[in-house]
């Protein structure tokens, strides 16, 4: 029983030790998969976005450009409100972000009333640092008092801020004979005075200015002391003095009122800082802003409900600060919840005081029990010792911790804050953004570099060595235990007789040890000899064959036995340098992370790719030119030229992007001439074939348009391609429309979206009248007499979203023409030629499959360019054999673009296989250079593996706009066989209504 025992025993630790390193084996390979799962999953998943924290980077730079300038047109301006109307992702970022709200921009008349509602929305939104930029600076207090306080500011209870600006007065002044108003009572709840260095009258008038606030609530005094501060009114709920200039002494008691509820404190040097006579308590102060010059001031106040306290360095960059400031800041820190310390960076040679943030946060941390968020603003700090501080013996759990443009935290003490934090932000942090190192951080950083690449190799090296030894013992293994197999069988065979095992087990001699190959042959030949003594004739004596049995069962069992050492050996070296392997490679991970790191401080600036600016502002202007410019905005606006003043990504992108500059938007009265500059840069800039003009006014019939307001209103530059004519307004009753004068425009677009008999009659003549007519564009409508069209003509458009009647198409055809466009509705109604018509200079076509029998009739020997569009007309049956009406106009083709929209199978519109039509006519295009898929469905997969077969010459250029079914892996493979190749708002797929995910 013990026997059976033990050997069950050794059975099972033999099980044990051989599944064990078989699930680490099988651990390590399925990681190895996962991975390539990992990858291949994210290959499928969503377009991956550009993060908040950069975005608000950008907006941050773009927003303080704008607070430097002063508003335009608008009179009253919330920059941050604009760029929420871009896109999710800056709307998100500048709705979450209240320093982006900070300052709105007025720039209101005094007989205006400012936009309340726009007001509000800059009120609830922005933080407690709110600030006005204004254009105009009146003449001194006075009329600010009587009339622009009255009608110009925003008169709003909850208005935070009013930058009363004082310093240009002397622009506009009173007449010699006109009093200022000194006494009439001011209602407004804010005040800021600024001092005014060019103007003498400001002082005196800002002496008692102070008596006429009654109701008073917040007071911004910045380098100026007006006199009267003794009689404040007690509603009084927040107070800012600052100096950045030497100033004289003065009774800061008479500010501090109980009411207060915010004090910002900051002097220009601890010399004339107004000390209190005796302690002065604000029972419902709640933010303290201070610097370190204010510690004697701090002493004697008493502070009990104060919960944000922020510390800011003053103004005077050769201020000293006095010995242990900070103690004076310990009183009031009971009840504490927010802290900021805000610090500018500075170089050590910089003459500005440096506050070590570390040690002051310690001392506040000790100190404020009940603190939940702390911000850092600026400035140097160890973040290494900062996480040590955060999960020192103090350790509580902040909510809320902000680091905004600090020096010295890495990436890994951000990773050991979410440790003590609940949320973290970290906002410009020199390491982590890919500025250059400066030249003593590339020293540290090299060496450091050196370091960690000598380690590293190290290890790289200890990992090559256990792999090739368990690659070895997995070798050995496979090849001893199929050896041993055969032996094992023949003893077993054997043993029915006992006395020959028995004899031979008692004289065998061990060999030495031999290799696993060695020992495999061995095997081989000590089978064959037990095979052969078996084989042995009956003649044969007995005893001298179960000799020869006996010696050679013997040799098998020893080298049996041999075959079990080695097995085991092979087993504990494959366990051994797979745990080695383990270690070695989480040993591997922290210097790899460590190297990363450190390259990346080397790498070049990272920026937002142009196609993701590409996508913002593409759909920003199509939300703009969706609606009419506000009769506030420009006379003329091209949208495009906006967002190239924005920053030099958008600039390159803008400028580069044709499309973009589509639109314009016109919006004057027929007495204003347009600027001609803007017309002309705007049809440099915008392609010739997609321009789109915008007009607010549609002025009624062709009456106007012929005498007046095509002479006064319309840009009369020959350069001028397309001018949409809106024939919507009938004429007045009685009035007759003028049809004889000519208009020596060169372009002409009818579009008719009504029936009435007038409107159609004016548009019949209407093309007679245009002598020098150079485009001519009809939508939905055609002229009732024959057209007789001069040979400047070189661009033709004929569209039809409705049903029409059919025409002679041949009147239009003009051999000058240059670009055709032939968008038909139904087959039936499609006109066709009698006979055949030579267009020698067409290069543009752009046509549908309606028009199979016209092209029949052309003869194109220049086309270049290929256009291919559904029709309107969603039930249109397309004739067989459309296509094969292209192949003769296709020899000197360059460029092939197919549209088609994408719709739901139920929608019952016709769809085109758009990748077998490019397989026929690729074979008839032998100048064929770039191809463009616009929308509706294509196989993606299948469309890489035409071009891997295309025997024919490389593209140039393959577009893919607004697709389905084009993955990220099908691009990858179609960048090898095209040379550029340009993806916009392309999916894999598009999830159905009952899709489960």
């Amino acid at each position: 029983m013990v026997a059976n025992i033990g050997d069950s025993l050794r059975r099972q630790r033999l099980t044990v030790n051989v599944i064990s390193p078989s699930i680490q084996l099988y651990s390590i390979e399925r990681r190895s998969i996962q991975t390539a799962l990992n990858g291949i999953s994210a290959r499928f998943s969503a377009i991956k976005r550009v993060p908040d924290d950069v975005w608000y980077e950008l907006l941050s730079v773009r927003m303080s450009q704008s607070d430097n300038f002063c508003p335009g047109m608008a009179p009253i301006s919330l920059p941050a409100l604009h760029y929420s109307h871009v896109c999710r992702a800056w709307r998100r970022v500048v709705n979450s972000s209240p320093s982006m709200w900070r300052t709105i921009l007025s720039n209101i008349p005094p007989d205006k009333e400012p936009n309340r509602n726009l007001i509000d929305l800059w009120i609830s939104r922005s933080p407690d640092d709110q600030q006005i930029n204004e254009l105009q600076s009146f003449s001194g207090l006075a009329i600010a008092g009587s009339v622009r306080m009255k009608l110009g500011l925003p008169i709003h209870n909850g208005l935070q801020y009013l930058l009363f600006q004082s310093r240009n007065q002397s622009r506009k002044r009173l007449s010699y004979s006109q009093d200022c108003d000194y006494r009439s009572a001011i209602n407004i709840p804010s005040l800021c005075l600024l001092p005014s260095y060019c103007c003498t009258r400001a002082p005196r008038l800002q002496e008692n200015l102070i008596h006429r606030f009654p109701r008073l609530e917040f007071l911004l005094l910045h380098d100026i002391l007006p006199r009267g501060m003794d009689s404040l009114p007690s509603t009084l709920i927040s107070l800012s003095v600052a100096f950045d200039v030497p100033h004289d002494s003065y009774r800061l008691s008479d500010l501090l009122k109980p009411g207060l509820q915010t004090l910002r404190l900051g002097y220009f040097s601890s010399l004339n800082i107004p000390i209190p006579k005796q302690n002065i308590q604000l029972p419902n102060l709640r933010m303290l802003q201070v610097t370190p010059l204010e510690h004697n001031i701090l002493k004697k106040l008493d502070l009990p409900s104060l919960e944000r306290l922020i510390l800011s360095p003053p103004l005077n960059t050769s201020a000293t600060f006095p010995d242990n400031w900070t103690e004076a800041l310990v009183p009031h820190c009971a009840n504490v919840t927010s802290l900021v310390l805000h610090w500018l960076s500075t170089l050590p040679d910089e003459s500005i005081p440096t506050l070590d943030s570390l040690q002051v946060f310690s001392k506040m941390y000790l100190n404020t029990p009940k603190l939940l968020e702390v911000n850092f603003n600026g400035g140097n700090i160890d973040g290494n010792a900062l996480a040590d501080l955060l999960g020192g013996k103090q350790q509580r759990r902040l909510k809320s911790l902000i680091i905004g443009g600090y020096i010295g935290v890495s990436r890994f003490d951000c990773e050991r804050y979410s440790q003590y934090v609940d949320k973290l932000y970290v906002y410009g942090s020199k390491n982590q953004s890919n500025e250059p190192p400066s030249a003593e951080e590339e020293e540290v950083l090299k060496a450091i570099l050196r370091h960690k690449i000598a380690d590293i190799s190290v290890v790289d090296k200890n990992i090559t060595q256990a792999r090739e030894a368990i690659a070895s013992a997995k070798l050995a293994l496979d090849v001893l235990s199929q050896s041993s197999a055969r032996s094992y069988s023949i003893l077993g065979a054997h043993q029915k007789c006992p006395g020959i095992l028995s004899r031979s087990s008692q004289s065998c001699p061990i060999p030495h040890e031999l290799y696993a190959t060695d020992l495999a042959e061995a095997l081989r030949k000590a089978c064959e000899a037990v095979s052969l003594c078996s084989t042995i004739k009956a003649t044969t004596a007995e005893e001298t064959v179960n000799s020869a049995i006996s010696m050679a069962l013997s040799e098998l069992k020893t080298l049996l036995a041999s075959v079990d050492d080695a097995l085991r050996r092979q087993r504990l070296i494959l366990n051994v340098n797979s745990s080695s392997l383990r270690l070695y490679s989480r040993e591997r991970q922290p210097i790899q992370t460590v190297l990363d790191d450190i390259r990346e401080r080397f790498s070049v600036i990272k920026r937002v790719p142009d196609e993701i600016w590409y996508e913002i502002l593409t759909l920003r202007l199509i939300r703009e030119n969706r609606h009419w410019p506000q009769p506030r905005d420009a006379p003329l606006f091209i949208p495009a030229l906006h967002y190239t003043h924005v920053c030099r990504s958008w600039r390159r992108v803008v400028s580069s992007s044709p499309s973009m500059w589509r639109g314009i938007h016109w919006n004057m009265g027929p007495e204003r001439e347009p600027n001609r500059n803007l017309i002309n840069l705007w049809i440099s800039r915008s392609q010739e074939d997609d321009r789109r003009l915008y007009e607010r006014q549609s002025y009624s019939g062709f009456t106007y348009a012929g005498s007046t307001h095509m002479k006064l209103q319309l840009p009369i530059s020959e350069k001028l391609q397309c001018f949409l004519y809106q024939t919507r307004k009938q004429l007045p009753h009685g009035q007759t429309a003028d049809r004889s004068s000519a208009i020596n425009l060169p372009v002409l677009c009818l579009q008719s979206s009504t029936s009435f008999t007038r409107i159609q009659d004016v548009q019949a003549s209407l093309i007679h009248r245009f002598p020098l007519l150079v485009t001519l564009k009809l939508q939905n409508t055609l002229p009732r007499t024959i057209v007789n069209l001069p040979n400047s003509l070189t661009h033709l458009s004929l569209e039809f979203g409705i049903s029409h009647e059919t025409y002679r198409l041949t009147d239009f055809l003009k051999p000058s023409l240059e670009f055709l466009t032939l968008l038909h509705f139904d087959g039936p109604t499609t006109p066709v030629l009698s006979q055949n018509i030579i267009l020698p200079r067409l290069r543009i076509l752009d046509i549908t499959p309606l028009e199979h029998d016209i092209l029949t009739k052309l003869n194109l020997p220049l086309l270049e360019k290929l256009f291919i569009n559904p029709p309107r007309n969603s039930a249109a049956m397309f004739p067989t054999g459309w296509v094969e009406a292209l192949v003769p106009h296709c020899t000197k083709v360059v460029s092939l673009r197919l549209d088609w929209p994408a719709r739901l199978p139920d929608e019952g519109r016709i769809s085109i296989d758009r990748l077998q039509i490019l397989r026929y006519l690729r074979v008839h295009t032998p100048k064929l250079l770039i191809v463009k898929f616009g929308s509706g469905s294509i196989d993606g997969n299948a469309l890489a593996e035409f071009f891997e077969t295309d025997i024919h010459h490389r593209l140039e250029e393959l577009i893919i706009d607004g697709c389905i079914g084009v993955s990220r892996m099908d691009c990858e493979r179609l960048v090898e066989y095209v040379g550029k190749l340009s993806v916009y708002r392309t999916v894999h797929r598009v999830a159905a209504k009952n899709d489960p995910e």
